[in-house]
């Protein structure tokens, strides 16, 4: 195992540990792990932006069934966030995946539909980040920001360093403006 501080320009710095690995990562069976706990997946991503469903909620309206007593806006966004799971599964499974814009507007159509301003475009104003002090970049670089987080990402070597990397940015630039989108202080 190595570590290594990488400080590129980047807008973060983090710890890069590498594990070597002989073998490719089993996508099938990553897939079939996700598939089995995505209603956990859902219920935490969408409480994360406060949504009240509570985990047996989630998993019963992601059943086809309806939960009485919640505003129809945080049942969507629970089924919204379901469907760009399932959509991200269909894409991985039949080789279709690919770490492109085309793949995150796709995404991000499913996931803020009805709920964001625009969904399935990068945002088009400022946007601010709740309980932090970090401010995304203008939204006039978010193409620009994202286009080179991607290249970045498909030169790694290892694929879980790539995937933190990615994630991280996409916190850090807030590319697509959401409904729950702090505004700018």
């Amino acid at each position: 195992m190595t570590k290594q501080t990488t400080g590129e320009p980047l807008g973060f710095s983090y710890q890069r540990c590498s594990f070597a690995s002989q073998s490719e990562p089993d996508v099938k069976r990553a897939v079939f792990r996700a598939k089995k706990i995505l209603e956990g997946i859902v219920h935490d991503t969408v409480a994360l932006e406060g949504n009240p469903f509570t985990f047996p909620e989630a998993k019963t309206l992601m059943e086809g069934i309806t939960v009485g007593g919640h505003r129809v806006e945080d049942a969507n966004q629970v089924l919204n966030q379901a469907q760009s799971w399932r959509r991200l599964f269909h894409l991985v499974e039949n080789k279709r995946f690919s770490l492109s814009e085309d793949t995150a507007m796709q995404l991000h159509a499913l996931v803020a539909k009805e709920e964001a301003p625009s969904w399935g475009v990068f945002r088009d104003g400022p946007v601010g980040i709740g309980g932090t002090n970090h401010r995304p970049p203008p939204h006039e670089n978010c193409r620009n920001c994202s286009e080179k987080a991607r290249k970045r990402c498909a030169r790694s070597q290892i694929r879980t360093n790539a995937a933190c990397v990615l994630s991280c940015l996409a916190l850090c630039i807030s590319s697509f403006g959401t409904a729950t989108s702090a505004p700018p202080v």
